[in-house]
């Protein structure tokens, strides 16, 4: 019977997968036999090849479940060989303990880059993110945002979902008009100006900064406090008094601000007469 495996192992990780025998175990009333050993058999030697190595195989105390733990011997090495070599084709056979049947399952081991890299290209077809990875990690590196966690693969995920909210926040609101018709992204843009009127070309900084405001908050909400606005503020022995309470401001709304002079005045379409 076959078993499409398809889960993703990164080639400079350790992966434990488990293979679930409990419906063929419950329905002969057997259990798997751990003293003959479970076997994971590459079908092609493409395993080899990509020097993929076993490191571990169990089963669970009801004898139901196999474990088995893959990882890459050289990961520096053999890494292009690996992701070649994906999907690697393994045969998974058990003994069972009372019946002495063996038992086999087709395993397809999909192997992929988790989270792959961002495409930045400006105008391209293919472009995913308006920032690059480290342009994230270092703005948030200089505002001291504690939120900023995960490894490489997961904040490349976090970023290519603040695009996603970026794109559904503001594309629709930009001034100006896509600078190549076939481009993914919505900008760079034609007819883009700032907050003085200056023409803007390329891809504006606070536009990325706005992004990567946006990934933050794609998991968690991150918010700071700040004052309103000003009521009175004395010079002698300085005093300053606030109009009102520390306000929250989320992630979010720091993002509009930093995108508020791309964004025309009105999204509304008006029919002429």
């Amino acid at each position: 019977m076959a078993l499409y495996w398809l889960d993703f192992l990164d080639p400079d990780e350790t992966k434990q997968y488990e293979v679930d025998w409990t419906e063929e175990m419950s329905a002969s009333g057997d259990t798997v036999d751990n003293g003959t050993p479970p076997t994971f058999v590459d079908t092609v030697g493409d395993a080899t090849t990509a020097g993929l190595t076993i490191t571990g195989i169990s089963v669970n105390a009801a004898g139901t479940k196999v474990a088995v733990t893959f990882a890459n011997s050289d990961p520096g090495t053999n890494r292009a060989a690996f992701l070649a070599s994906s999907p690697i084709l393994i045969d998974h056979a058990i003994t069972t303990t009372t019946n002495a049947e063996v038992l086999v399952r087709r395993l397809m081991l999909v192997v992929d880059e988790a989270g792959g890299s961002l495409t930045t290209t400006s105008a391209s077809a293919t472009a995913d993110s308006l920032a690059t990875l480290a342009e994230a990690d270092t703005y948030c590196a200089g505002r001291g945002y504690t939120d900023w966690v995960g490894t490489e693969a997961e904040r490349v995920f976090k970023i290519r979902r603040g695009m996603d909210a970026f794109i559904g926040r503001y594309q629709m609101r930009l001034k100006g008009a896509k600078s190549t018709a076939g481009q993914a992204l919505p900008l760079p843009r034609v007819g883009l100006s700032d907050e003085d009127g200056n023409q803007v070309d390329g891809i504006p900084e606070r536009a990325k900064y706005s992004q990567i405001e946006l990934a933050r908050i794609v998991n968690t909400q991150g918010s700071y406090s700040q004052p309103q606005a000003l009521k009175r503020a004395k010079a002698g022995t300085v005093e300053v008094e606030f109009a009102g309470a520390f306000v929250t401001r989320t992630a979010a709304q720091t993002a509009d601000e930093m995108m508020a002079p791309y964004l025309a005045a009105s999204n509304r379409i008006v029919k002429a007469p």
